[in-house]
């Protein structure tokens, strides 16, 4: 988010919140389809209920671990942070905000002084 213009930090907020949405909905789906469907071999299988569904539940978390250290790796390998900008860049756009702040503080003094 700090690398998003102010202009579009709106959008950028939102779009990230709806992923974030999107892939807990996601995510809990695709497990408890696992884990019904584990279950339900299961007890055509022959299996007692509980043990049919501690059994799809198992599978539905070694599916979950699984996705979790996919999702490491991932991030791991691009969200690495950025190398800082020089110094002396950051210093100029900081002289440069200043100046432009000073100009703008100075026409509203002048502005002040001409009105009654």
């Amino acid at each position: 988010m700090q690398a998003t213009p102010a202009a579009r930090a709106g959008i950028a907020s939102a779009l990230l919140n709806a992923s974030r949405e999107v892939a807990g909905l996601l995510g809990i789906t695709v497990i408890g389809a696992i884990l019904r469907t584990r279950r339900a071999d299961a007890l055509r299988a022959g299996a007692d209920p509980v043990h049919a569904f501690v059994d799809g539940y198992h599978l539905g978390l070694l599916v979950t671990i699984l996705l979790l250290a996919v999702g490491v790796a991932v991030s791991y390998v691009t969200l690495r942070p950025r190398a800082a900008a020089p110094t002396a860049t950051r210093e100029s756009a900081a002289v440069g905000e200043l100046t432009i702040v000073d100009e703008l503080a100075g026409e509203l003094m002048v502005a002040d002084e001409v009105a009654p």
